[in-house]
């Protein structure tokens, strides 16, 4: 038999029961919420919204919460300008030269493992996963620049930067390779005017990262094909 459907007053009793079941009724939080309630068992928050009309903040204090969204989201914010700040102090440790080389070889694995090939990523990766901030490394003379350098130094090959830089030499020659005998493919033009340029490298990427020319290139790609 389908499920009785729940009259307004009903939801909003099954809301209540559910935050006070999660403990967050001293802050009843729409994010945490949302991660944490019973999902099948207990209302949804859009759903809840949508079927009482109002906004969270008001359905709280109609259930009898004290809640103020707007000071949440600035105690949320302090807390993650705190984390912040407490990163930048750690950063003043990269004074003492054995803990700046540890972080430096830990920024190094990071680019590894991550196959990081942007100063962008690279700074966003830093402050999420080291104990310090890009900005703090670069103060120390350690730029994207300078870590492309290290990296070279370490691993024996460069960072590659652009769409591609991921893959490996031959990992873009057996993607092109396996992409033309899958679509029988006898030839690099074929192959230019088939492919999604997004999602395949064209013949000018494979040419400029194997150091080949376009007649080289369509040698060899023949020989794995025949």
């Amino acid at each position: 038999m389908p499920k009785a459907k729940r009259s307004v007053e009903e939801i909003k009793q099954d809301l209540k029961q559910e935050i006070i079941r999660l403990g967050i009724q001293d802050n009843p939080s729409r994010t945490v919420y949302q991660k944490e309630y019973q999902r099948g068992v207990a209302p949804s928050p859009n759903g809840a919204l949508k079927v009482t009309g109002m906004k969270w903040q008001e359905l709280m204090h109609e259930l009898g919460f004290d809640y103020d969204g707007k000071k949440n989201i600035s105690n949320n914010a302090k807390r993650e300008s705190a984390k912040l700040s407490m990163r930048r102090e750690k950063g003043l440790r990269l004074t003492n030269p054995d803990n700046l080389r540890y972080v430096v070889d830990e920024a190094l694995k990071l680019i590894n493992e991550k196959k990081i090939n942007d100063a962008v990523t690279f700074e966003k990766m830093v402050n999420l996963n080291l104990d310090t901030t890009y900005q703090t490394l670069s103060k120390h003379g350690y730029s994207f620049e300078k870590f492309k350098e290290l990296y070279a130094q370490k691993y024996g090959y460069k960072i590659r930067s652009g769409k591609w830089g991921d893959k490996s030499n031959i990992e873009l020659f057996n993607m092109a390779a396996k992409y033309m005998k899958k679509n029988n493919l006898t030839n690099l033009r074929q192959y230019d005017t088939s492919i999604d340029r997004d999602a395949m490298p064209s013949s000018r990427v494979l040419t400029r990262r194997l150091g080949l020319t376009y007649p080289e290139l369509s040698q060899q790609l023949k020989s794995v094909l025949s």
